[in-house]
């Protein structure tokens, strides 16, 4: 949708459930992998009712600045 690339792993498939899989931006995937592949990790989501959702990473996008150009870049799924 926003032509966004993929630089490592997959895009979203048709056959993909939104709540089982993720795709992570470069600095989240340096973050909390720092020396692996995040490609097949599974993610632990809290949402604010307290409910748990797993997520399986599938694939890494480049970083985007989403709060203007001064700000740091930062984790996104």
């Amino acid at each position: 949708m926003l032509g966004v690339r993929i630089i490592q792993g997959r895009d979203f498939r048709a056959s993909d459930s939104d709540s089982t899989v993720a795709i992570v931006n470069d600095v989240m995937a340096r973050q909390f992998w720092p020396d692996e592949s995040p490609i097949g990790k599974k993610l632990m989501i809290v949402t604010g009712s307290k409910h748990v959702v797993w997520r399986e990473v599938i694939g890494i996008m480049p970083d985007m600045r989403d709060r203007g150009l001064v700000e740091e870049k930062r984790a996104q799924m």
